[in-house]
């Protein structure tokens, strides 16, 4: 009974975790076609403005998609880590961030 139990909150958590993210992309991916279809291209001509709009969503349209492919690498990726020191206890994902984090700042350099 115990298992079914914690099971089922289990199921419950992810499903209310994904409907909010997906609730989040969803807000800001709106937002954003409204700026840039109103606010971006609003003095332009309208052939210049529609082949914006055109590469606007060709690059969003590659980046998901690059997204989509990379995704599995990099939870594999965190999945398979382990924390480096004894006294460390952040955890293996906040241990990848952290590492990416240094990098990314470093690169700003």
């Amino acid at each position: 009974m115990e298992k079914t139990k914690q099971s089922i909150t289990s199921r419950l958590s992810y499903s209310f975790g994904a409907f909010g993210h997906d609730m989040f992309y969803a807000t800001l991916s709106t937002y954003f076609i409204m700026f840039v279809t109103s606010h971006l291209f609003d003095k332009d001509s309208g052939a210049t403005g529609s082949k914006m709009i055109g590469y606007i969503t060709l690059i969003i349209m590659i980046l998901r998609f690059v997204e989509l492919t990379i995704d599995p690498f990099i939870g594999n990726t965190i999945d398979n880590t382990r924390p480096v020191g004894e006294n460390l206890s952040l955890g293996s994902f906040l241990e990848v961030l952290l590492h990416q984090l240094l990098w990314y700042f470093y690169s700003l350099i």
